[in-house]
């Protein structure tokens, strides 16, 4: 029979002449022990935190920063609620002992306003951003050069924009990718060359962003640093429109419903098209009636169920700011 900690604590209490035998104090020392991989985390951040009391150098801390990424997005499964108060904490205890990544995390809170301590600050985002870029973590760079493509917490800046989202876009980071191609589209702080835009645009594309993926296909559609070629082009508008990307339903939308480019079909069109009405698209209502003034009743009825079964893909998308529209 396994005795209960209460039980055993009696056995070693205050004026008991008898302590504990090794059986019996394993089995304390194993009900004290944390048991869920959350009060594991909690008691390894503990021991970081001794450490670090006790001037210890090169501390790990990837318990502390685990905690802390639980505390920012919350966690269903392990019963946590988002604390972006406690996470902070635990970023910044991990940003002023050199961690990289808690660095750009603690940005991102400066930037965004996240916390109950925390105000937007676009200067202090910077700050952060610019030591975890210093150390070479991609994220950061790509945070980075967005600041100063957009003249956050920094004057703006082309020149080192491109710069840094050429370092993040090496380590194969989407949407360094993707404004580094912008900015040789534009000759923005580098000169302006279609090719390399294309370049670097397909490869965010590939990896999954629809921002991406909609410029690509316009590319491939107008023969902009690539050759032209419709069916590439509407395979990456169906990528992009897959995700829910309003702009590429509706450019699927009328090129079916238009019939010039690619074979017509005006169900493929008001599919597409509904598709984007539902997000309340003024213009996708406007065309998707059009549409249907062709269409027989049946063929209405056909495109109605196919939109209404539409789910928008969420691809395994590693990007920084995957969340940020394209300047």
């Amino acid at each position: 029979m396994i005795m209960t900690a209460a039980l055993l604590s009696l056995l070693w209490c205050v004026g008991c002449e008898k302590p504990p035998t090794p059986e019996e104090k394993k089995l304390l020392d194993l009900q004290a022990a944390p048991r869920t991989s959350l009060e594991k985390l909690k008691a390894a951040v503990k021991e970081e935190a001794k450490r670090l009391k006790k001037g210890e150098k090169d501390v790990d801390l990837t318990a502390t920063v685990e905690l802390a990424g639980l505390y920012e997005k919350g966690s269903k499964e392990q019963g946590v609620e988002p604390d972006f108060y406690n996470a902070a904490l635990l970023y910044k205890r991990a940003a002023t002992n050199g961690f990289a990544s808690a660095q750009n995390r603690i940005g991102v809170m400066f930037e965004k306003g996240q916390g109950l301590n925390i105000v937007r600050n676009y200067a202090k985002a910077f700050e952060w951003y610019k030591q975890a870029a210093d150390q070479g973590l991609r994220d950061a760079e790509t945070n980075l050069g967005f600041m100063y493509e957009s003249g956050r917490g920094v004057e703006r800046d082309q020149v080192k924009a491109a710069e840094w989202y050429l370092k993040a876009a090496e380590k194969e980071e989407p949407f360094a990718q993707f404004h580094l191609g912008l900015l040789y589209e534009g000759g923005l702080g580098v000169p302006r060359n279609f090719g390399a835009a294309a370049k670097w645009i397909l490869k965010a594309a590939e990896h999954g962003l629809a921002e991406a993926q909609f410029k690509a296909a316009t590319l491939y559609q107008d023969g902009q640093g690539v050759d032209k070629d419709m069916v590439e082009a509407v395979r990456w508008f169906e990528r992009a429109a897959r995700q829910g990307h309003i702009p590429a339903q509706n450019k699927l939308g009328l090129l079916y419903f238009a019939g010039k480019e690619v074979r017509k079909d005006d169900v493929e069109a008001y599919k597409w098209l509904n598709i984007a009405a539902a997000s309340n698209d003024s213009d996708a209502k406007q065309y998707r009636n059009l549409v249907s003034e062709e269409m027989t009743p049946e063929q209405l009825d056909f495109a109605q169920k196919r939109a209404s079964e539409f789910i928008p893909e969420k691809p395994d998308l590693d990007a920084a700011r995957a969340g940020d529209m394209p300047l």
